[in-house]
């Protein structure tokens, strides 16, 4: 597109397109979702992400789509998918070992003690990076050296400018405890929520969003550790929309507000982040301003 002269605002239009083309298709037959997932897209600010690390989130979004493939047991449709993600980034091999982990079993996390559990270790972890980068020094060795980026040694886990705590305010400032609430309550009701949509496919999005919270935690805002669960982070946009129609059908009082402080809760943090565009990589020019 660079060498036919086309503009740059097609290009980025062109890739936008297909994330978002994936994502609403991928829940097509779940239509109800559609106006939440518009929303939380926006104002959880999820498109920063689609846009900034473009290829990778194309390949997760392709993952995205070929869950469906889990679901129905489709095993060749999955890995071509697989293959599709590996063409656009190569750490799309970690898919591989995904549809073996949901062969059998669908739910993965099927107690809110247990899920609780790892919370409370999560948050643990998430308070000493040392000690998360210890534990993960081996499989990241592994990992680094399988994928041919030989030059992501241990010590890059310490750059301050991929990693810094003070840069990005990990565990620090009113983010952290807004995730910790939507993570408890959307936890609290899981089992009212598996029951109320009664789907297995249903069942596979939730075990896969609560592997994200756990990183969410865990990595903080490290770029390098958060690149293996970049292919669940859109499960995120897609978990809020199903837990806010949920809250909504109860057509109970307690729920009906919780679904309100959700929806109140991604209108602040989206006026949040215009108001501090010029640090957090949102402000932007069209393209006849400059």
């Amino acid at each position: 597109m660079s060498n036919l002269g086309i503009h740059y605002a097609l290009y980025f239009t062109l890739w936008a397109f297909v994330e978002v083309f994936l994502l609403f298709y991928t829940f097509r037959r779940q239509r109800f979702l559609f106006p939440y997932i518009t929303f939380y897209l926006i104002f959880g600010s999820y498109y920063l992400s689609m846009m900034n690390i473009i290829r990778q989130q194309l390949a997760a979004c392709v993952f995205l789509f070929s869950l469906q493939y889990i679901d129905s047991q489709k095993w060749v449709k999955y890995y071509l998918c697989v293959l599709l993600a590996f063409l656009f980034h190569k750490s799309a091999l970690l898919l591989l070992f995904v549809y073996p982990i949901f062969r059998k079993e669908k739910d993965w996390f099927p107690t809110r003690k247990f899920q609780y559990l790892l919370l409370l270790i999560a948050l643990y972890l998430s308070m000493n990076y040392n000690l998360v980068v210890k534990l993960i020094s081996i499989p990241f060795a592994l990992f680094t050296g399988a994928l041919g980026y030989e030059n992501y040694l241990e010590g890059i886990l310490y750059n301050e400018k991929l990693n810094s705590v003070a840069q990005f305010g990990n565990n620090t400032g009113l983010g952290v405890y807004i995730q910790v609430y939507l993570s408890f309550v959307m936890i609290w009701y899981s089992k009212r929520m598996k029951a109320h949509y009664a789907d297995s496919f249903f069942l596979i999005i939730y075990s896969l969003w609560f592997v994200r919270i756990l990183a969410d935690f865990v990595v903080g805002d490290s770029i390098i550790l958060n690149r293996p669960f970049v292919y669940v982070y859109n499960l995120k946009i897609v978990m809020l929309a199903y837990f806010t129609v949920f809250c909504l059908r109860t057509k109970q009082k307690i729920p009906l507000l919780i679904a309100c402080s959700f929806i109140l809760i991604h209108i602040i943090l989206f006026l949040n982040v215009l108001s501090n565009g010029e640090v957090n990589t949102s402000m932007f020019k069209f393209f006849w301003q400059i």
